[in-house]
């Protein structure tokens, strides 16, 4: 997972997300990473083609701040979006057995 800080511009609002550039780059070919940071919609589908050698897909997240720790531990939802299909379920099997 990649969970990094992606903080909103004051002047545009957009969300930075040069920590997750940094990141990919640095990954070898075939990685497998699943963003766990606020990003904005459509921003898998860019990094997909500047990176065209990793995997990459989407997990929000679904925290409360003054519980994220604890709510990052024992998430209820596990949403993950990508368009490669074998790749999605790693995520969903993890889940499972910490579930068991």
């Amino acid at each position: 997972y990649i969970c990094v800080p992606t903080p909103q511009s004051p002047e545009s609002g957009e969300a930075d997300i040069s920590i997750i550039h940094e990141i990919l780059s640095e990954l070898p070919d075939d990685f497998q990473a699943v963003i766990k940071s606020t990003i904005p919609p459509g921003t898998v589908k860019s990094l997909e083609t500047q990176y065209p050698k990793l995997r990459i897909a989407y997990s929000p997240e679904f925290l409360v701040e003054r519980n994220s720790i604890q709510d990052y531990g024992r998430q209820d939802i596990l949403v993950v979006g990508t368009k490669k299909g074998t790749f999605v379920l790693k995520p969903f099997l993890r889940k499972q057995k910490k579930l068991k």
